[in-house]
C-alpha cells in the first residue's frame, strides 16, 4: 500500500521458501498482487494461478478465500482489456462472496465495483451507476465513512459523472476521494496521484486550463518519484497532459504527449487493447485539429478495425470513432460521406441506449452543425432540436451541455436571418452560463461576442459595441498577456466601427488583431486561414477609404496565403479574386480586373457547375467591368449569359432575374437603345410588382429608372409620370427615406427644365433642398449640389444675381467639407463663371476662371480635356470683350493641347476650330476664317457625322462667311445644304429655319437673283420681289415658332428695318403683327 512494492517482494520471496501449502498460496497470493501493481501481468497470473490451484487442491478447499483470488485474476484481466473475461471472474468471486459474507460486507461491495467498472468502460453508466452506488452505500455503513476502498468506490463515482459531464459532481467525488487518501496515505502516494490526475482532468473538461496543468504538475512530480518514466501508470498521467493541452490550443504539443503515452502502453498492451485504441483516437482527434486530416482518418480507421475486432460488442464506442471520422470528413468539407459516418454513429447509438443518453444529443449536434454548414438550417434546427430534448431528458445535470445547445441553435437562426429568435437561444445560454460558471469565465466572453455580432447585423451598434467591449474586458482578466481569442474580438469590434464609417478606428482594431494572429497563431491551416481572412477584413476598410491600391496589396497578400493552405478549386480563391478585382476596377485597372474575375467564374464552373447562382454573379461581374469600360455589346453578353441561365435553372428566383433585367435595361440606356432598354425596365417592374408587392422601395427605384430612361428619350411628360408614381411611393411607405426622395425630386426638377418650366423645376429643387437641410443638415456636400443645382434653373432663367449666390453657397460648403474634391469644386467655379460673364463681369469672370485653370493644373494635371475646355472659357470671355486676338491666343493653346494629348476628341478640336475661326471672322480675315471653318466641318462630317446639328452650323458660319467674300454662289450652297439638313433632322427649329431662308434671301438679293424657279416653282412670284417672296416664307414659319416673345419682337423690328423702303412690305408685316398679337397666348413660352 505504501507503493514500496520492490521490498516488498523480496519479502514474500524469502517467506515462500519456508512457508506450509495454506501460507504458501497466500504468500504467491501477495506476489501476484505485487507483480500486478507493477504492470508484470504475465507473471502476476502466474502467481494468482498457483494461489488458486494451491487452496481449490487442498485437502481442505479453501472456497471463501478464493473469492479474493477471483477478484484480483478478474481486476488483472480488465487492465489487460480482456473485460468480458473479467466480469466472469468477479461474478464468480461476488457469488462466493454473497454465500460466505453478510450482504454488508466490503467484500461485496468491492466485488460489486469491480463489476461496475466494466460496466462503465462498456459504456453502460447507467448499469455502472448502480453497483457503484449500492457498493459505497455498504462500504460507508461498515468503515462509517473512512476507508481507502470508500476512496476507491468514490473515485469511480466520480469517472461516471465525468462521463455524464457532470463536471461538478465528479469534482466533488474525487476531491473526497483525496482527503481520505492524503488521511490514509503519505503525501505522495501512488492513489493520492492517480486522484490529482483525475482532478486535473476534470478541470480541463471546465475549460479550467490553468488550473488544471498546476494540478497536473503536481501529480506528474509524484509519479516521478515513484516510478520509471515507462511505467503502465505514467501512460494516464502524459494522456491528461495532452488533454490540457489540447484544451489551451497547444495541438502539437497534445500530439506529442499522447505519442509517448501510446508508446508506454504499447510496452504492456496486445496491440487492440481498449486503451492504445482510446489513444489513437486521442492522436487522431489532434491531427484534425492540426488539420492533418488525411492522418487524423488513419488513427481513426485504425481505432475502428480494433474495435470491430477485438471488442464488437463494444457499440457505443464504435460509434464514437464513427463520430470523429465524420469530424474529420467534415473538416475536409466531404459534407455527404461525413453525414452518412454521423448517422451510422447516431443508429448504433440508438440501439446500444434504447432509452436514450446524452451521447446521442451530441450526435444530433454533429449532424445540425454538418447541416448548417450546408446551409441546410431547417434541417439543422430539427437536429438541435432533438438534442434538446435529449438534453433535458438525460443531460440536465450539465448545464454547460445545455447552453452549448443553446448557443447552436442561436448560430442557426442568426445565419436564417432570423435575429429576435436568435437572440432569445443567445441570452438563455448566458444566463445558464452565468449561473454555472463564475462571474469572469473566458466561455462568457465567446456568447457575449456572439449577442454582439447578432446586435451588429441588426445595426443596433451601440449595444453591439457594449457586448463586444465586456467581452474584451472579460478576455483581458483573464489573459492578461494577450491570447488568440482576444483577438476575434478586436475584429467583432472592428465590425462594428466599419459599419459606424469609423474607418481609421477600425482599421486599427483588424491590425491590433493581425498582431495577435501573427504572435500566437501557428503555422497550421486554420490560423493562417484567419490571417488572410482577417486581410481582407483590412483591405475592406481601406477599399471604403478609397486607398483602393493598398487593398490590392493586403488582398494579394490574402490570397497567396489561401492558395498555399487551400486547393486552386476553393471558394475563398474565388472571393479574394473578387476582393481584388473590384479594387482595381475602382483604379479603372479594368484589363487586370478581368483577369481576376475570368479566373473567379473558371473557379467557380468547376467548383460548383451547378451552382447557377453563383456563376450567374461572376458572370455579372464581368458584365459589369465591361460595362464600366464603356464595352457595351461585351458587358451585354454576360448579362444576357447570366439571365438566360438563371431563367433555365432558377425561373422561381424573381429577385435574381431582376436585378439582371435591371443591369441589361442600364446597358441598353447607355447605347441609347431606349425602346430596348425600357423592354426589359419593365419587365423587372412587373416582376416586382407581381412577386414582390410590398417591396415599395423597389419598385420604386424601378419606376424612377423607367422616369431616367424616358427623360433621356426626351418624353418628359411621360418620364415625369414615373417619377410622380415613384415620390409618392417613397412618401408614403419610406417616409424617412430622405435621400431617397431627394434624388427623385431632383429628377423631376430636371425634367420639368428641360420643359423650361424653370419655376416648376425651382420648386422641386427647393423642396430637395429643404428636406436636406431640415433632416440631413449633416451631409453638406448633397446640400451643395442642390444649391448647385438651383444655381443652374436660375441661371437658364437669366437670373445671374440670383444664380451666383446659390452657386457661391454651394461652392463655400465644398471647399469646406471637402477641399479635396477638385472636380465638383472646379465645376462649381467654372458655373459661377459663367454667371459673371452673362453679367459682362468679365474681370471677375476671368479671375475666377484663371484661378480655376490653376487648381487644374495643379490637381488635375493630367485631365488634359477639362483643362483645355478651361482654357477655352477664358478665351470665350476676351471674346465676348471683342479681344479676338487674346481669345484667339488661348483658343490655340487649348486646341494644341487638345491635339497632343486627345487626339481622338473630335467634338472639342471642331469646337475649337470654329472659335478661332470667329475670331478671324470678327477682324474680317475671312481666309483664315475660312480655312479653320472647313477644318472643323472637314472633322465633323468624317468623325462625328451623327451629330447633324453641329454640322448644320459650320455650313451656316461658312455660308456667312462666303457671303463676306462675296463668293455667292458658294455661300448660297452652304445655306442650301443647311437648311436641307435642318428641315430633315430638326423640323420644329422653325427659328433657325427661318434664319436660313433670310440668309439665303440675302445671298440672292446680293445676286439680284430673285427667283429660283427650280426650287421654288410651285408660287407664282411674278408680281413679288424677292424680299417679299422670303419674307413670306419667313412670316409662314415663324408663326409656328416656339420662341419667347422678346424674340419674336426682336425679329419683327429686324423685318421692319430691311423693308423700311417698301410699302408693300411693311403692310404686310402689320398684318403678321396682329396676327400674332391676336394669339401670343396660344405660344409656348421657350
Amino acid at each position: 500500500d505504501m507503493g514500496q512494492w520492490n521490498q516488498s517482494q523480496k519479502y514474500f520471496e524469502r517467506l515462500l521458501i519456508d512457508s506450509n501449502d495454506k501460507n504458501q498460496a497466500w504468500i504467491e497470493y501477495s506476489l501476484g498482487e505485487i507483480h500486478r501493481l507493477k504492470g508484470e501481468w504475465i507473471v502476476a497470473r502466474k502467481y494468482y494461478d498457483y494461489a488458486f490451484d494451491r487452496m481449490m487442491n487442498s485437502k481442505q478447499m479453501y472456497i471463501k478465500e478464493s473469492a479474493q483470488i477471483l477478484s484480483d485474476i478478474g481486476e488483472l484481466l480488465y487492465a489487460e482489456g480482456k473485460f468480458e473475461e473479467a466480469m466472469n471472474f468477479h461474478e464468480r468471486a461476488l457469488q462466493i462472496r454473497k454465500e460466505y459474507y453478510s450482504s454488508d460486507h466490503p467484500h461485496i461491495a468491492n466485488s460489486l465495483c469491480n463489476i461496475g467498472n466494466i460496466f462503465h468502460i462498456q459504456d453502460k453508466y447507467d448499469e455502472a451507476f448502480v453497483y457503484f452506488q449500492e457498493a459505497l452505500m455498504i462500504l460507508e455503513k461498515y468503515y462509517n465513512s473512512f476507508h481507502v476502498d470508500i476512496a476507491k468506490c468514490l473515485s469511480c463515482i466520480g469517472h461516471y459523472f465525468r462521463e455524464q459531464r457532470d463536471y461538478d459532481k465528479s469534482l466533488e467525488f474525487h476531491r473526497r476521494s483525496l482527503a481520505i487518501y492524503e488521511k490514509y496515505y503519505p503525501y505522495d502516494h501512488v492513489c493520492i496521484a492517480m486522484t490529482l490526475n483525475d482532478i486535473a482532468d476534470i478541470l480541463n473538461g471546465q475549460d479550467k486550463n490553468d488550473e488544471a496543468l498546476n494540478i497536473h504538475r503536481q501529480a506528474l512530480a509524484m509519479y516521478k518519484k515513484l516510478f520509471q518514466y515507462d511505467h503502465i501508470d505514467i501512460f494516464e498521467h502524459l494522456c491528461t497532459l495532452g488533454h490540457i493541452y489540447s484544451g489551451q490550443g497547444h495541438y502539437d504539443t497534445a500530439l506529442e504527449s499522447y505519442q509517448q503515452s501510446l508508446a508506454v502502453l504499447k510496452q504492456y498492451f496486445f496491440s487492440g487493447h481498449t486503451h492504445i485504441i482510446c489513444l489513437l483516437q486521442n492522436i487522431g482527434v489532434a491531427l484534425n485539429s492540426l488539420e492533418k486530416f488525411d492522418d487524423a482518418l488513419d488513427f481513426h480507421r485504425q481505432a475502428l478495425v480494433m474495435e470491430e475486432k477485438y471488442y464488437p460488442s463494444f457499440q457505443a464506442k464504435i460509434a464514437q470513432t464513427f463520430i470523429y471520422i465524420g469530424d474529420v470528413l467534415r473538416c475536409q468539407e466531404k459534407y455527404e460521406d461525413a453525414l452518412d459516418h454521423y448517422k451510422q454513429a447516431l443508429e448504433m447509438q440508438k440501439s446500444y441506449y434504447p432509452l436514450g443518453h446524452v451521447n446521442i444529443s451530441f450526435t444530433f449536434q454533429n449532424i445540425g452543425t454538418l447541416l448548417s454548414q450546408q446551409e441546410k438550417y431547417d434541417e439543422a434546427l430539427e437536429f438541435y432540436q432533438q438534442a434538446s430534448i435529449m438534453l433535458e431528458k438525460h443531460g440536465s445535470c450539465n448545464q454547460s451541455d445545455i447552453a452549448f445547445n443553446l448557443i447552436g441553435i442561436g448560430h442557426i437562426l442568426n445565419n436564417q436571418g432570423k435575429f429576435d429568435e436568435a437572440i432569445d437561444y443567445y441570452q438563455r445560454a448566458l444566463d445558464i452560463q452565468k449561473s454555472y460558471y463564475y462571474a469572469d469565465h473566458p466561455n462568457l466572453a465567446d456568447t457575449l461576442n456572439s449577442i454582439g455580432n447578432l446586435l451588429y447585423r441588426q445595426n443596433k451598434n451601440d449595444k453591439a459595441m457594449e457586448f463586444h467591449k465586456k467581452a474584451l474586458e472579460i478576455q483581458e482578466k483573464n489573459y492578461p498577456t494577450e491570447h488568440i481569442k482576444i483577438a476575434t474580438t478586436f475584429i467583432y469590434i472592428g465590425y462594428v466601427l466599419e459599419d459606424e464609417t469609423k474607418y481609421d478606428e477600425a482599421l486599427d482594431y483588424y491590425k491590433r488583431a493581425h498582431l495577435l494572429f501573427v504572435k500566437f497563431g501557428n503555422c497550421y491551416r486554420s490560423d493562417q486561414l484567419q490571417i488572410a481572412f482577417n486581410l481582407n477584413y483590412i483591405s475592406d476598410v481601406l477599399y471604403l477609404q478609397g486607398k483602393y491600391q493598398e487593398a490590392v496589396e493586403y488582398q494579394q497578400h490574402a490570397l497567396l496565403i489561401k492558395e498555399k493552405w487551400l486547393p486552386s478549386i476553393h471558394n475563398e480563391i474565388i472571393r479574394s479574386c473578387i476582393k481584388i478585382s473590384r479594387s482595381l476596377c475602382s483604379q479603372e485597372k479594368y484589363v487586370d480586373a478581368l483577369e481576376f474575375q475570368q479566373r473567379a467564374l473558371a473557379i467557380q464552373e468547376k467548383l460548383e457547375p451547378l451552382n447557377h447562382k453563383d456563376i450567374g454573379e461572376r458572370l455579372c461581374d464581368i458584365g459589369k467591368t465591361f460595362f464600366d469600360q464603356k464595352k457595351y455589346d461585351e458587358a451585354l453578353h454576360f448579362y444576357q449569359r447570366a439571365l438566360e441561365m438563371k431563367e433555365i435553372s432558377d425561373p422561381s428566383n424573381h429577385d435574381y432575374i431582376i436585378a439582371v433585367l435591371n443591369n441589361i435595361g442600364e446597358i441598353l440606356k447607355e447605347q441609347q437603345k431606349y425602346d430596348e432598354a425600357l423592354d426589359f425596365k419593365n419587365r423587372a417592374l412587373k416582376m416586382r410588382e407581381t412577386y414582390f408587392s410590398s417591396s415599395h422601395q423597389d419598385i420604386a427605384d424601378n419606376l424612377n429608372e423607367i422616369g431616367n430612361i424616358l427623360h433621356d428619350q426626351e418624353n418628359y411628360d411621360e418620364a415625369l409620370t414615373f417619377y410622380q408614381r415613384a415620390l409618392e411611393i417613397r412618401e408614403t411607405f419610406d417616409p424617412p427615406g430622405y435621400n431617397n426622395i431627394i434624388v427623385i425630386l431632383g429628377n423631376i426638377s430636371y425634367a420639368l427644365k428641360q420643359q423650361q418650366k424653370y419655376d416648376e423645376a425651382l420648386n422641386f429643387q427647393k423642396r430637395a433642398l429643404e428636406i436636406q437641410e431640415t433632416h440631413c443638415p449633416s451631409n453638406h456636400l448633397q446640400i451643395a449640389d442642390n444649391l448647385n443645382d438651383i444655381g443652374i434653373i436660375l441661371d437658364e432663367q437669366k437670373k445671374y444675381d440670383e444664380a451666383l449666390n446659390f452657386y457661391q453657397r454651394a461652392l463655400e460648403l465644398r471647399e469646406t467639407f471637402e477641399p479635396s474634391g477638385y472636380d465638383h469644386i472646379l465645376s462649381i467655379r467654372t458655373s459661377i463663371s459663367h454667371a459673371l460673364k452673362q453679367l459682362k463681369k468679365y474681370d471677375d469672370a476671368l479671375t475666377f476662371l484663371n484661378r480655376t485653370l490653376s487648381i487644374r493644373e495643379t490637381h488635375r494635371s493630367s485631365s488634359y480635356a477639362l483643362i483645355a475646355r478651361n482654357i477655352n472659357d477664358i478665351g470665350l470671355i476676351y471674346y465676348e470683350q471683342e479681344k479676338c486676338s487674346e481669345a484667339r491666343e488661348y483658343y490655340e493653346r487649348a486646341l494644341e493641347m487638345t491635339e497632343t494629348f486627345n487626339t481622338s476628341a473630335y467634338d472639342d478640336i471642331a469646337v475649337l476650330l470654329s472659335n478661332i475661326s470667329l475670331t478671324f471672322k470678327q477682324q474680317a480675315d475671312y481666309v483664315e476664317a475660312l480655312d479653320f471653318r472647313n477644318r472643323s466641318l472637314e472633322i465633323r462630317e468624317t468623325h462625328l457625322s451623327s451629330n447633324h446639328l453641329q454640322i448644320i452650323d459650320d455650313l451656316n458660319e461658312l455660308g456667312h462667311i462666303l457671303l463676306a467674300q462675296k463668293q455667292y454662289n458658294k455661300a448660297l450652297s452652304s445655306y442650301k445644304r443647311a437648311l436641307e439638313m435642318r428641315e430633315t433632322f430638326d423640323p420644329s427649329g422653325y427659328e433657325k429655319i427661318a434664319c436660313l431662308i433670310i440668309s439665303i434671301s440675302d445671298v440672292l438679293k446680293h445676286q439680284r437673283n430673285f427667283f429660283d424657279q427650280s426650287e421654288y416653282s410651285t408660287q407664282d412670284l411674278s408680281k413679288q420681289t424677292s424680299g417679299l417672296f422670303w419674307f413670306q416664307l419667313v412670316n409662314n414659319i415663324i408663326l409656328q415658332c416656339s420662341h419667347n416673345q422678346l424674340a419674336k419682337n426682336e425679329m419683327i423690328a429686324l423685318c421692319r428695318q430691311y423693308y423700311q423702303d417698301n410699302l408693300n412690305n411693311l403692310k404686310v408685316l402689320d398684318e403678321f403683327e396682329h396676327e400674332y398679337h391676336s394669339n401670343k397666348d396660344h405660344f409656348i413660352i421657350k
